[in-house]
């Protein structure tokens, strides 16, 4: 199987890829909003956070219709690290990494109606339905 579907389509999880680029996007594309843990976009330089900015940075221009909110404790220096006016940002606040994505994360995105949630510890989604809260 080569991922393909019927009339040339890819699947990419529940997300249909016409691989018409940029602009072609289909209207289930554009309803699409990403919800991206950035708690590691501030505090100390390490391999994640250099890695997250440099993806963040790479996906900007490419998010076409789609739309993308960065959580993180300290929205302005997360905006100021990425760079991009393509993103959102949503405060995070403080807390541990059990509280922050069994509790926290889960009730912002289904506040804000993300889609599909990305963490470092993998991409969780689309509805997020298996959240216990």
């Amino acid at each position: 199987m080569d991922g393909m579907s019927p009339g040339g389509a890819t699947r990419l999880g529940s997300i249909e890829q016409t691989g018409q680029g940029m602009g072609g996007e289909t209207g289930r594309e554009r309803d699409v909003l990403l919800g991206i843990d950035g708690h590691i976009l501030t505090g100390k330089f390490q391999g994640t956070r250099t890695t997250l900015t440099s993806l963040l940075k790479t996906l900007a221009p490419r998010l076409g219709a789609r739309r993308a909110i960065i959580y993180s404790d300290n929205p302005g220096e997360a905006r100021a690290l990425v760079g991009s006016d393509a993103y959102s940002y949503g405060d995070l606040g403080h807390s541990g990494s059990l509280k922050r994505l069994l509790l926290v994360l889960p009730r912002l995105f289904r506040r804000d109606g993300v889609t599909i949630g990305v963490f470092q510890y993998g991409p969780v989604g689309p509805k997020l339905r298996f959240w216990p809260c």
